[in-house]
C-alpha cells in the first residue's frame, strides 16, 4: 500500500467480501481480521515475509497459512452480514482493536447504509453516528503521545531473546535507525514478548499458579493479571463482591471492579476494567465513565447506562509507588484512537448496514518513519562483525562449516541469522554446538522450515533470489534445463525462458489452488512444443485444487516460454527438459525408511523400475534424484499424496523442498 496521493490510486486496496465471510462470528467465535503490516522483507515465490509489525508466523499469505496477527499491532475485527431475527435486513459488527498495542492509526468509515439502526434508532453504537473512531493524522508512535515505558522501539525487538529479526549494522544498532514501531497498551506491555505462564514463573515449582511477589517477575505477573485478565480464576461469576446490597471493589483481587449491572449475570461480580491515567479526563477519551457517554464528534449523549462496562479505575491505584511504570491509561490510547477497543470489557464495538466500508490508515504528526519494506537479504550481506556469516557458511567447496552440507547437498534456500558467538568448548554455545575447527558456535538455523517463522533471527537467503518471480527447479545430468512461473491470480501463466534441444522430451506441471473460484483444468497450454498432451490430472485433497502434468517434444532449440490459460486462481508452472526419458512414466515407487503405512519419497534412496525413468508428482524425480521428504502416499493415485511442507495453499515452489 502506497502513501496517499500515489499515482493510479496505489494507496487504495479494494476487497470484495466473499459470501463465505458472512456471519462467521457465531460459528468460529470471531470473523475476519484486517490489518496492515510494516517493515516487511518479502520473498513472494516462497511465500515468506518477515515483518516488524503485523507478521503472521513468517508467512506471506496469512490467510492460506491460517495465522493471525502478531502482538503490538492495531487491527480491525469483523463479523459481516449477520441476520436479524424477524427482520429482512442484515448487520455488520466491527471494531478497531488496540488490545495489544497500537502500530498504525486506523479507522473504519461506513459508506452508504442507514443513518441510524433500523431496529433501534437510539442505538449509541451505530457506526454512522460514531465515525470517526480515530483522530486522523495523529500517531501514538510519537514520543509526546505514548508514555516512554510503553514505546516499543526497533532495538527492543532483539532484546527479548525470542524475537531477533531487526537487522543490525556493525555498530549493533538497527539499520535504518532505531524508530518506534508501536505504543503498547496496558495488557500489551505485560504480554510482550510472551505472556507469563499461568503456572509459576519459577519453573522449579510447576504445580502453582503465576506468583505475585515483590520480585520483578512477580510484579509483571501481578500487572498481567490486572490488565489482561490473564488468570480466569480471578474474575467472573465465581467471584461475588456484592454484600448486603453493597458493591465492594475490595473483594476483587488484582484490581478488579465490582460491576453494578442489575438484571445481568455479571451484577455483583469481579470483572476486568479500564484504567485511566487522569481522574478528570474529558469524555472524548474516557468513554462511558460513570455510566455516561458523550460523543463530542456527533453530539450524541447516553447517560446512566451502567450495563455497558464496569466502573473504571485509576493507574495510580494499581501501584501507588510507581504508577507511570505500571499503567499507560486508556485515556492516553484514546487521545488518538478515541473509540478503539482496548480491553476485554471495552464497549467500543460498532454495528452498521453499509454496503461498503473504508478501512483507513492515516498516521501522522510525528517524524518517526514507517520502516520501509524490501527483499529478504542475502546471508553474506549481513554484518560480519555482528552475525559472522562466514563462520556459518564458507561456500560450495568449504565443507567444514556448520551449514555447508545443508546448503550444498540439501539445497537449503533460507537460513536464520543470529549474532555470532566465539567458542572453544560446546558449553559456550547456545545449543552445545561449538565448531572447534573454526572457533565459532554453529548457532544459525541452516535450513528454515517452510512453515517456520524464523522470528528468532534474521531470515536470509543463502544465494541471491532469482530474477524472475519463481525459483526454477533443480537441474542435473537428467533434468538438464528447467523453467517456472507463478501467479497469485489471473488467467495467463507464463514460464520463464527455457532453451531445450530440438527433439528433447519436455514435461510441464501446473498446480492451481481453489481459493478464488472453483478450480478446473487449464483450457490451453502452448509454447516450446507443437502439441502438449495430458499425462495425468489429479485433484488436491479432494477439492482444494488440481495438479496436471503435460508432455511434449521440443520443436525448437531457441529460447521459448510455455503459456497456460487457466481460471483466475493462484497457480504455479514448472517446465522440465529430460533428454534421457525413455517413454516410461512411473506411478508407484518403493523406498527405504519412512512410515510403514504407505510409500513415501523421502530423504533416502528411491528405487524405481526403470533406469533412467521418470516419477511424476508435484516433484519430478529422474533416476533417484536425492531430495528431502515431500510426499506422503502415492503421488498419482492417492489424493493426499501432496507436499507436507506446502500447507493450505498446496502450491509447489512455495516451500524450499517443493519440487
Amino acid at each position: 500500500m502506497q502513501p496517499v496521493g500515489a499515482a493510479n490510486n496505489a494507496n487504495v486496496l479494494t476487497i470484495d467480501v466473499p459470501p463465505q465471510w458472512a456471519s462467521t462470528g457465531p460459528v468460529k467465535s470471531i470473523g475476519p481480521n484486517i490489518w496492515a503490516r510494516t517493515g516487511c522483507r518479502y520473498d513472494i515465490p516462497s511465500g515468506r515475509a518477515q515483518c516488524e509489525t503485523g507478521g503472521c508466523g513468517g508467512q506471506y499469505d496469512c490467510s492460506s497459512a491460517g495465522l493471525g496477527i502478531s502482538g503490538y499491532t492495531t487491527f480491525t475485527e469483523w463479523n459481516f452480514y449477520q441476520e436479524v431475527a424477524m427482520q429482512s435486513y442484515h448487520l455488520d459488527n466491527f471494531d478497531v482493536s488496540a488490545v495489544n498495542g497500537v502500530s498504525l492509526n486506523v479507522d473504519i468509515q461506513p459508506v452508504g447504509g442507514d443513518t441510524s439502526d433500523p431496529g433501534n434508532p437510539i442505538n449509541p453504537f451505530w457506526e454512522y453516528l460514531n465515525y470517526p473512531l480515530t483522530a486522523h493524522a495523529e500517531d501514538l508512535r510519537s514520543d509526546n503521545l505514548c508514555t516512554a515505558d510503553f514505546l516499543l522501539k526497533r532495538s527492543d525487538i532483539d532484546k527479548s531473546g525470542i524475537f531477533g529479526y531487526v537487522i543490525l549494522g556493525n555498530d549493533g544498532k538497527p539499520l535504518g535507525g532505531d524508530g518506534t514501531i508501536a505504543c503498547l497498551n496496558n495488557c500489551g506491555k505485560y504480554e510482550y514478548p510472551t505472556p507469563p505462564p499461568l503456572k509459576c514463573l519459577d519453573i522449579t515449582n510447576p504445580d502453582c499458579f503465576c506468583t505475585i511477589d515483590d520480585s520483578a517477575a512477580g510484579k509483571r505477573c501481578y500487572n498481567w493479571k490486572t490488565f489482561c485478565a490473564g488468570d480466569p480464576n480471578e474474575y467472573g461469576v465465581g467471584h461475588q463482591c456484592k454484600v448486603n446490597g453493597v458493591y465492594r471493589d475490595d473483594l476483587c483481587p488484582v484490581n478488579g471492579a465490582c460491576w453494578k449491572n442489575p438484571g445481568s449475570d455479571t451484577d455483583g461480580t469481579c470483572q476486568l476494567r479500564a484504567f485511566y491515567a487522569k481522574p478528570d479526563c474529558p469524555p472524548e477519551v474516557c468513554t462511558y465513565q460513570g455510566g455516561n457517554y458523550i460523543n463530542l464528534y456527533t453530539g450524541m449523549t447516553v447517560t446512566n447506562d451502567l450495563s455497558t462496562q464496569p466502573p473504571a479505575g485509576l493507574c495510580k491505584k494499581v501501584d501507588p509507588n510507581n504508577p507511570k511504570a505500571s499503567c499507560i491509561g486508556d485515556d492516553t490510547i484514546h487521545k488518538v484512537l478515541h473509540n478503539a477497543y482496548t480491553w476485554p470489557n471495552d464497549p467500543q464495538t460498532y454495528v452498521d448496514d453499509a454496503p461498503l466500508y473504508r478501512v483507513i490508515y492515516a498516521p501522522g504528526g510525528t517524524t518517526v518513519p514507517i520502516t520501509a519494506p524490501g527483499p529478504i537479504p542475502v546471508c553474506s550481506d549481513l554484518s560480519e562483525k555482528i552475525y559472522g556469516p562466514s563462520h556459518q557458511y564458507g561456500g560450495p567447496t568449504s565443507g567444514t562449516l556448520g551449514c555447508d552440507i545443508t546448503v550444498n547437498r540439501n539445497n537449503a534456500v533460507f537460513g536464520v541469522a543470529v549474532p555470532a558467538v566465539k567458542c572453544t568448548n560446546n558449553h559456550e554455545c547456545p545449543n552445545n554446538n561449538c565448531n572447534k575447527s573454526i572457533g565459532w558456535c554453529s548457532n544459525w538455523g541452516c535450513d528454515l522450515d517452510p512453515r517456520g517463522s524464523g522470528d528468532e533471527g534474521v531470515v536470509c537467503r543463502w544465494h541471491a533470489a532469482p530474477a524472475t518471480n519463481c525459483s526454477p527447479p533443480t537441474i542435473d545430468s537428467y533434468v538438464t534445463k528447467s523453467a517456472c512461473g507463478l501467479i497469485a491470480s489471473g488467467a495467463s501463466l507464463v514460464s520463464s525462458s527455457i532453451t531445450p534441444a530440438s527433439g528433447d522430451p519436455l514435461f510441464a506441471e501446473v498446480v492451481s489452488a481453489a481459493t478464488i473460484q472453483a478450480v478446473s483444468a487449464p483450457s490451453a497450454i502452448s509454447g516450446c512444443v507443437s502439441s502438449w498432451s495430458t499425462v495425468k490430472s489429479q485433484p488436491i485433497q479432494g477439492s482444494e485444487g488440481i495438479a496436471i502434468w503435460y508432455s511434449g517434444t521440443a520443436n525448437t532449440s531457441s529460447p521459448c516460454n510455455v503459456t497456460v490459460t487457466l481460471p483466475s486462481n493462484p497457480s504455479s508452472l514448472k517446465v522440465y527438459d529430460i533428454p534421457l526419458f525413455n517413454g516410461t512414466v512411473e506411478t508407484s515407487n518403493s523406498v527405504t525408511g519412512g512410515p510403514t503405512t504407505g510409500p513415501i519419497v523421502g530423504a533416502g534412496s528411491v528405487t524405481t523400475l526403470h533406469t533412467p525413468d521418470l516419477l511424476l508428482g508435484n516433484l519430478i524425480m529422474a533416476n533417484q534424484l536425492f531430495t528431502p521428504r515431500t510426499y506422503w502416499g502415492n503421488p498419482l493415485s492417492d489424493t493426499n499424496g501432496f507436499p507436507t511442507d506446502d500447507g493450505a495453499d498446496n502450491l509447489p515452489g512455495w516451500g524450499s523442498y517443493s519440487g
